[in-house]
């Protein structure tokens, strides 16, 4: 069962993560457990993101992987991105000026992810 979009079979409500144990030596611990955003997304996405981190954020390289064009990468990060909670100081990317700017120093290589995220920060 995906946990993130658990929904109570009594109220149709959002459930929760309350119990954690590791699987090995039976250690448990019971509370209430927010679920990490990246968690919340779907499988596919989680994979999308975890590519995208694993080839250094390279458009280029996410359309080999995928199979997809340039835009469509582009497309789909930026979906994701509205599934995530904002972050302070961080516009939605489209009505930035220097997003779009940042996304292409990172795709030439110019830039790192590293440094495109302490660019975003310290905005």
């Amino acid at each position: 069962m995906d946990v993130s979009k658990a929904k109570c079979p009594n109220c149709d409500r959002g459930m929760s993560v309350s119990r954690v144990e590791c699987a090995d030596c039976d250690v448990a611990m019971e509370g209430r457990f927010d679920i990490s955003p990246l968690a919340r997304l779907s499988a596919e996405n989680q994979l999308f993101v975890t590519v995208f981190l694993k080839v250094g954020g390279s458009l280029k390289a996410m359309e080999r992987v995928f199979g997809i064009s340039y835009p469509t990468v582009k497309n789909r990060l930026a979906s994701v991105a509205t599934q995530l909670p904002r972050v302070q100081g961080v516009d939605a990317g489209h009505s930035s000026k220097s997003g779009p700017e940042l996304l292409d120093k990172l795709e030439s290589g110019e830039l790192s992810v590293s440094d495109v995220l302490d660019r975003l920060r310290h905005r």
